[in-house]
């Protein structure tokens, strides 16, 4: 199929942003808000902070990327290091 002069394909959609995403990202951003304050963490036990903590990180910290170890680059930063254990006295 050849190119056609004036066509519409692969332009981006005149569709605005769905309204009810939003809304609900922000009532639930408002309800778990809400809910961390009424946490008595001073009572927690051990465990239930450390599930708290747990549960929370992974929407804290940006997500690690795979890397390919086996690439030839010159600049590679992520090379392999062998420790031997006999080394340390």
């Amino acid at each position: 199929m050849a190119f056609k002069q004036g066509n519409n394909f692969g332009s981006k959609s005149k569709r605005g942003k769905a309204k009810i995403n939003k809304e609900l990202k922000d009532f639930l951003e408002v309800l778990t808000f809400e809910a961390l304050e009424q946490i008595e963490i001073d009572k927690l036990t051990n465990s239930e902070k450390l599930k708290f903590i747990n549960y929370s990180l992974p929407y804290l910290l940006n997500r690690l990327q795979a890397v390919d170890l086996n690439s030839d680059t010159e600049n590679n930063l992520f090379k392999p290091v062998v420790i031997n254990m006999a080394d340390w006295k």
